[in-house]
């Protein structure tokens, strides 16, 4: 067996981007004792993973959030770098009965909104069922639907269910394969019972439904004192490596060697190069060397866009006798969204609102606006139900993010559906995974878009290590020869 210990002796790995993907290929190839240097466009580092802070006790996120419980890697990497008593729970949509639910212009609470809403939705579904019930659990999915998804999986929603879909849920319950009980009628209980036919829906529908399936889930956790204490403690065992301020203009492949232009003028020569740059962005830099299914994975790969609004708060008024809501989101079908509420860690009056979550179609929306007039506009709807807000003085403070205008993202994440030519795509797994994760000679690609776990931290940790197994795979063969 040939000892890592060999690897000291390798030419310096470049890695492009400092975001969780670049952070941990770096991290873990200067353990096997290669030589790294990540080159990261940004003044910043950690990608998508990006915290606000007001001040260090009051902070929202304006990228990733959550961590499900499965998903091990992340879990590791926090247990390694001694951050596990950060960990705290996750209170996402569905989890805190008082929040509220803003659809067809009326106010609920979210514990009832499916039951008020139902006999209006009843009388627009008029197929012909069999199973009372299921035209009933019918029902409250295409409300759960429409108020927690972007306007693309809506629209595919409502195409499947008017072309088959409905009677394929039909048969289940006629044949006894979903128990639904109609006096337990919350967004909760519907989602439970998903599983059993996201088989029979669109495959770009049924992985939108697999991610609501896995937000939405109560076994999430968050890390106390923001996420971003993450990939910070990642940088800490690789300061001198990282070099911020330097945006990649172009890419070349030959041979065995992978050239570098740097927007500054600089270039580099590397033989073995990781790159974490999303597509999204890669597509728009001078390449060459690539092969032509690479090229078009690289152009045809997808992103959802995604936009959030922050608003320091001098009070938690969301707390208040009249709203009692300690954590959780309330749900919208306007702009807003989704609106969440910070869990109650801090020892100060005031607070962080995330007042509005908004992806895809929705999205654009509020990125089209000027920052002033999407601040407005969201102030005003949050007031429909929390009126507080609209008081003199009660927003201190604002941030917001489209990341769709995010100059080094050109999105919020990766996705392999698309509402517009969903036709045309296909399966999507099929046709472009394997083009997408794919090397070309000794570049390397790596990132949530490399990984079948799409907008995860999970995703992005994967195919790093992934890339490294395959690097340190390929020195050895050449050490044995």
């Amino acid at each position: 067996m040939v000892s890592e210990n060999i690897f000291k002796e390798q030419k310096e790995i470049i890695i492009l981007g400092a975001g969780i993907a670049g952070l941990v290929a770096g991290y873990e190839l200067k353990k096997k004792g290669y030589t790294v240097k990540i080159y990261e466009a940004s003044d910043r580092i950690g990608g998508r993973v990006f915290t606000k802070y007001f001040n260090p006790d009051l902070y929202g996120e304006l990228g990733a959030m959550r961590i499900p419980d499965d998903h091990e890697l992340v879990l590791h990497y926090i247990k390694e770098l001694g951050l596990c008593n950060k960990l705290r729970r996750f209170k996402t949509v569905f989890n805190e009965d008082n929040c509220y639910a803003d659809l067809n212009n009326k106010i609920y609470r979210i514990d009832k909104v499916i039951k008020e809403l139902s006999l209006c939705y009843l009388n627009r579904f008029d197929q012909n069922l069999k199973s009372e019930t299921a035209r009933k659990y019918i029902t409250g999915l295409k409300i759960l639907i429409e108020a927690i998804s972007p306007v693309e999986i809506r629209e595919l929603f409502t195409r499947d269910l008017y072309n088959g879909l409905a009677q394929e849920i039909d048969t289940l319950f006629c044949n006894n394969e979903i128990k639904y009980d109609e006096e337990e009628v919350t967004f909760r209980n519907i989602l439970k019972h998903a599983d059993k036919f996201l088989d029979k829906v669109n495959p770009s529908l049924q992985l939108f439904l697999r991610d609501i399936i896995l937000e939405t889930k109560k076994e999430l956790y968050r890390l106390e004192g923001g996420m971003s204490i993450f990939p910070e403690a990642l940088a800490q065992f690789l300061k001198e490596e990282i070099h911020l301020n330097k945006p990649v203009s172009g890419i070349s492949v030959l041979g065995d060697e992978v050239h570098i232009e740097f927007n500054d003028g600089d270039t580099i020569i590397s033989s073995e190069t990781i790159c974490t740059i999303p597509y999204s962005v890669l597509k728009n830099l001078k390449l060459s060397g690539f092969s032509d299914s690479k090229l078009r994975a690289i152009n045809d790969l997808k992103y959802a866009d995604a936009s959030k609004v922050l608003f320091l708060c001098k009070e938690r008024f969301w707390e208040n006798e009249k709203h009692k809501i300690k954590s959780g989101a309330s749900i919208t079908d306007n702009k807003l969204r989704q609106v969440y509420y910070p869990d109650n860690e801090s020892k100060t009056k005031e607070g962080v609102l995330l007042g509005s979550y908004a992806i895809g179609g929705d999205s654009k929306e509020i990125a089209s606006m000027r920052k002033q007039d999407r601040l407005n506009e969201v102030k005003e709807l949050i007031g429909r139900f929390h009126p507080e807000i609209k008081e003199n003085n009660m927003v201190l403070k604002t941030e917001s993010i489209s990341w769709e205008d995010h100059k080094w993202t050109l999105g919020g994440c990766s996705v392999m559906w698309n509402g517009e030519n969903d036709q045309e795509l296909g399966d999507p797994i099929d046709q472009l995974y394997e083009d997408i994760i794919k090397p070309e000679g000794n570049l390397f690609f790596a990132g949530e878009h490399c990984s079948e776990k799409q907008a995860w931290i999970e995703g992005a940790i994967r195919s790093s290590l992934e890339q490294i197994e395959a690097i340190t795979k390929k020195d050895l063969a050449k050490v044995a020869v």
